[in-house]
């Protein structure tokens, strides 16, 4: 199977996926959550926090990763700041599917700390120039050597 033909079949498998999720959310819509006060105040702090920064430009998968969930738990406190029931012992909020979704996902593959870039001067001393490099070097399972 081609490349082209791998990824068209990941396009269909993508669009079933979103059908299943349609079904699912047709049968849940919102899903009512308790939250103990201290994560229910750090969602809603991560909400009020202001990051006018600009981008962050290039990303690694790992801090692309650890970016969008912040974003979801933000959204996770403006439900809270929004519509929460602030009990003695417990936060009560009606979440979307999609938020509630996205904590369990965080839940169940928490997220490491990405390594900070290499500066300049350490990738070179730890990288011979690619014209050095013998195909062996570069991968040895490859035949070209790439």
């Amino acid at each position: 199977m081609s490349r082209a033909e791998q990824y068209a079949r990941y396009q269909e498998d993508a669009r079933t996926l979103a059908a299943i999720g349609a079904c699912v959310e047709t049968r849940t819509g919102r899903v009512i959550v308790r939250l103990p006060h201290p994560l229910a105040e750090a969602a809603v702090a991560a909400w009020q926090r202001d990051e006018t920064d600009e981008a962050p430009g290039p990303e690694s998968r790992q801090e692309y990763a650890l970016r969008d969930q912040a974003a979801e738990l933000a959204l996770i406190g403006l439900a809270l700041a929004d519509r929460g029931h602030w009990g003695t012992e417990k936060v009560v909020v009606d979440l979307d599917t999609a938020s509630a979704a996205a904590a369990v996902r965080a839940s169940r593959r928490p997220p490491r700390t990405p390594k900070p870039p290499a500066r300049e001067d350490e990738r070179a001393a730890q990288s011979p120039p690619d014209d050095q490099h013998t195909p062996d070097e570069r991968n040895p399972h490859s035949p070209s050597g790439d």
